[in-house]
């Protein structure tokens, strides 16, 4: 591990040496390194000496808008992050055009869709081995499904509603901090493209 990110704060090592995986917690918070532009953190990445692995556990439309540019220059890229995949269908195609030319990074992407279950690459897997999927239906939202079964369970006896969002918020189910955001339409077609 080279480098660690959140949103306001940044640890990397300039000659990438690995991080300490014992105290990089205690580290990552008293950096006072500046934060990296995307494409400056594609620079450094693709700087290393050895291969390197972009592992992005956000759900920005900024950080998945920079995977063509990862992936072009070699950097892997492993992520849950559905805007990548979901929303422009240029941005689709350049990701994937990417990580096919040469010398190009592998990109790998699985939603959370499903309660945490690998949907996306079984569905794949079965297509690719010929099976035809007639249909899907489900409650592709994680977190609409755990408001339904809590809100409103058999038998009766569910909580206030906002309690349940509460629950499902501290439970880690939102991807967003805002209902709004899981119960769009959108967010669930993320969920399984």
């Amino acid at each position: 591990m080279i480098l660690l990110a959140r949103s306001s704060k940044l640890l990397y090592s300039e000659s990438f040496y690995p991080l300490s995986i014992s105290s990089w917690e205690a580290d990552l918070q008293a950096s006072t390194l500046p934060k990296l532009s995307l494409p400056q953190l594609a620079q450094y990445l693709s700087n290393a000496p050895e291969k390197v692995i972009l592992i992005d556990n956000t759900s920005s439309q900024e950080v998945a808008d920079c995977y063509p540019l990862f992936l072009k220059l070699g950097i892997n890229v492993v992520t849950p992050n559905k805007k990548g995949f979901s929303g422009s269908y240029s941005l689709w195609e350049d990701i994937f055009a990417m990580a096919d030319s040469p010398g190009g990074g592998l990109i790998f992407h699985e939603s959370s869709v499903g309660a945490g279950l690998p949907v996306i690459s079984t569905l794949k897997d079965l297509v690719n081995t010929g099976y035809e999927v007639q249909r899907i239906e489900g409650v592709f939202s994680g977190t609409m499904s755990f408001l339904f079964n809590s809100f409103a369970p058999v038998g009766g006896a569910g909580g206030k509603f906002s309690e349940e969002v509460k629950k499902a918020k501290d439970l880690g189910y939102m991807v967003s901090p805002y209902l709004t955001d899981s119960a769009k339409r959108c967010s669930c077609f993320r969920s399984v493209s």
